[in-house]
């Protein structure tokens, strides 16, 4: 059983994330795993003893006992993974004390959520694999407490900032992500970014981004937990 408790830790040590069903963390969860599966390798040894062999089957049983657990603990970890954020993205979403500004266009589809200093950001990811974020900044004042929060840092040096169709386009440079503001009729602030050197147009995404309807966030977390794309 020495096998049992040397490999156990390293299995969980490489998992990402480090599969961690019982609180206490990494440490306390290691102990404990290691403990079952020397518990469930030792039980399946006094069995496999008890029954009419023609040839004692030695350690084999508990070897197999211990292979196989040690096996499924990167699915399980995947599971645990995938349900962990699943939560986090419910409460994030349900928790932003905000507007929610959303992009209701056909080509694009939400695939994760994140919080991003005071912002909520929506990943939209087309066909194609190109991706843009959609922040939700909450009201005016939370890009500029002194002004029209559409137009912040556009004084900076190497910014500049032009309007089109209502909406400011940012320019930082071509090592630095597009970005266009746009301020919705709530006071809601949305930036939408996309990567440096990326082919989408931001422009034309300006009449798509919306406020979100009553009770659409448990659509938009169906979508984050479920992604289509």
């Amino acid at each position: 059983m020495t096998a049992t408790a040397m490999a156990t830790p390293v299995v969980v040590g490489y998992l990402a994330p480090a599969f961690t069903p019982f609180p206490g963390g990494l440490a306390v969860n290691v102990a404990l795993l290691t403990a079952a599966i020397t518990t469930a390798a030792l039980g399946t040894c006094v069995l496999v003893d008890r029954l009419p062999y023609a040839w004692p089957p030695g350690p084999l049983p508990a070897v197999a006992v211990v292979l196989a657990a040690l096996v499924s603990l990167p699915p399980a970890s995947e599971v645990m993974r995938a349900w962990a954020t699943e939560e986090r993205s419910r409460d994030q979403i349900t928790d932003f004390a905000h507007t929610i500004a959303v992009l209701d266009h056909p080509d694009w589809s939400v695939a994760r959520v994140h919080e991003v200093s005071d912002a909520l950001r929506l990943t939209y990811r087309r066909a194609d694999g190109a991706t843009v974020h959609v922040h939700s900044w909450g009201g005016s004042n939370a890009l500029d407490p002194h002004g029209d929060g559409v137009r912040t840092g556009c004084d900076f040096p190497g910014v500049s900032c032009r309007e089109t169709d209502g909406a400011v386009l940012v320019d930082r440079g071509p090592d630095s992500p597009d970005e266009l503001r746009v301020l919705l009729d709530d006071g809601t602030v949305v930036s939408l970014t996309s990567p440096p050197g990326s082919p989408t147009g931001l422009e034309h995404l300006a009449p798509s981004l919306r406020q979100e309807a009553p009770g659409e966030r448990r659509a938009l977390i169906e979508s984050v937990s479920h992604p289509t794309m």
